[in-house]
């Protein structure tokens, strides 16, 4: 039984069948021969700016708000006010996951996406 790929490729001419996209075996390359161009268009660098501001401007305001969220717990730990502390603590675990994320962003979507990074 031969599958629809051989019985294509016996038809059409072909000895053999095409490998499978993004193999590597053969003529095809792995990427299958797309290339990002970054700065193919006169407004994707103005983009990438814009992004890279937003990113730093959110990590600015999360660092703020982790300052704020520690010194609360420790004013609901001097005050004995253990539902300023749960508040406190909470918000600063929050914001430091939020760091995080906002901080990697760039590289998951990058990982995700199977581009390049650069490390």
């Amino acid at each position: 039984m031969t599958t629809l790929t051989s019985h294509l490729a016996t038809r059409l001419g072909a000895n053999t069948p095409s490998p499978a996209p993004g193999s590597g075996s053969g003529n095809i390359p792995p990427n299958l021969g797309v290339t990002m161009q970054h700065d193919l268009m006169p407004w994707q660098r103005i983009i990438v700016d814009i992004a890279g501001a937003i990113q730093a401007s959110a990590l600015v305001v999360l660092g703020i708000l982790l300052v704020f969220a520690i010194l609360g717990a420790l004013a609901g730990k001097f005050a004995k006010s253990s539902i300023l502390q749960q508040i406190g603590w909470g918000v600063a675990i929050a914001c430091a996951v939020g760091a995080l994320l906002v901080g990697a962003s760039f590289a998951i979507v990058a990982w995700a996406a199977g581009l390049e990074h650069g490390f």
